[in-house]
């Protein structure tokens, strides 16, 4: 009878079938010799479709099978993306941190796609260096759901002129400055005054270098918040706040009457039921999801994006 191996677990090939027929046929493993040499995933692939049997009988079934087969080193929610793959009809290539995937006939692989538990965390800078790439995301009832990450560079259409000067006074945990001196949308207009966040404070203390009373050292502390919102400005946005969404901002190109396009939060290091959630309010509201973080020193962007399968995803040519 023909053999397949995984690690040290040996198995049998039913109904005659060839090494190379399953190889070819499954676009599973490797052909060595008279031996088709599988990974864990693949070996439970063809396990869990009766296509190949332990020759230990003692492992012969999944509840012996599993833990051996999968030991510490592969996870399950790893192998519900590739199953959903191999049912998708694509062919699968399992790194040790990453899938990636194509259709046969195929030069181009798409990918990477990384496979995440909804518990578990990424930091901005990895999920932006890895970018374009896809997020599988598997929650504890074994349902995925999958994100198309992207970065960008987010851009707005206004052109608006700040004042040389400004004379700033505080009011309680806020500021006012004269309503005629800013753009009608920064801040909120109250009488002959706008009233102004310490936020939307500190950036103006950048944009009018030469205002009084903002106090001193005010930009001091530059923290990610303030660099965002001082950034999108320049950028040409408008940004006002996104609280009611859950997220940091929320973002228009134009005017603050039209249609806000973007939701934009910032993170260090998120667990993705957080970012799941943010993108589907996103969604809900017809907007697009951003999120903002520090990688070397410099202020980037990314928008995560859900979508239904893994048709025509990101593309990337493997070694």
């Amino acid at each position: 009878m023909h053999k397949a191996v995984c690690g040290g677990i040996a198995f049998n090939i039913k109904g005659g079938k060839s090494p190379t027929h399953l190889h070819g046929k499954y676009s599973v493993g490797k052909v060595s010799g008279d031996k088709l040499i599988l990974k864990p995933l693949e070996a439970l692939y063809l396990f869990s479709r009766q296509k190949i049997g332990p020759e230990n009988r003692d492992l012969d079934g999944m509840y012996a099978l599993l833990p051996v087969l999968l030991g510490e080193d592969e996870f399950l929610y790893r192998y519900r993306v590739f199953e959903h793959l191999k049912a998708s009809g694509f062919q699968v290539n399992v790194e040790p941190d990453a899938m990636y995937f194509r259709r046969r006939g195929e030069n181009t692989s798409r990918g990477p796609l990384m496979v995440r538990m909804e518990s578990m965390a990424d930091s901005f800078v990895e999920i932006y260096r890895r970018a374009p790439c896809i997020y599988a995301v598997v929650d504890e009832q074994d349902d995925m759901t999958i994100y198309e990450v992207t970065r960008t560079e987010p851009s707005g259409q206004r052109k608006d002129s700040w004042p040389e000067s400004l004379e700033c006074r505080k009011a309680g945990d806020r500021y006012v400055v004269p309503s005629t001196s800013l753009p009608d949308w920064f801040g909120e207009e109250m009488g002959d005054a706008r009233v102004l966040n310490a936020t939307e404070m500190r950036a103006l203390a950048a944009l009018v270098p030469g205002s009084r009373g903002m106090g001193a050292g005010s930009m001091a502390k530059e923290e990610l918040l303030d660099r965002v919102f001082a950034d999108m400005v320049s950028r040409g946005c408008i940004v006002k706040t996104g609280f009611k969404y859950g997220s940091n901002f929320r973002v228009y190109s134009r005017s603050i009457e039209d249609h806000a396009e973007m939701l934009l939060s910032v993170f260090d290091t998120d667990e993705w039921f957080k970012i799941s959630r943010a993108v589907r309010v996103a969604h809900a509201v017809r907007k697009k999801m951003v999120f903002a973080g520090i990688v070397e020193n410099a202020l980037r962007y990314i928008q995560v994006e859900r979508v239904r399968d893994f048709s025509g995803k990101v593309s990337q040519e493997t070694s």
